[in-house]
């Protein structure tokens, strides 16, 4: 391979580097923007589901009252 040959192939790669590098900062953006909506999803399942919990436990025949 001639020294233009290489030079044009380390370029070319260089590109292809610079382009996955963008790919994989924008799939990790849409990673964390998903983790956030899964923790706010599971958040508001947890707060909707409490006052069930509070109710339950009032309402269980063993507590005493």
């Amino acid at each position: 391979m001639s020294s233009q040959k290489q030079e044009e192939q380390i370029t070319s790669n260089e590109e292809k580097i610079h382009r996955l590098q963008k790919e994989l900062d924008a799939v990790r953006e849409q990673l964390e923007q998903l983790q956030r909506f899964r923790f706010e999803v599971e958040y508001d399942e947890l707060v909707r589901d409490q006052p069930r919990r509070i109710k339950r436990a009032g309402s269980d025949p063993c507590d005493g009252h």
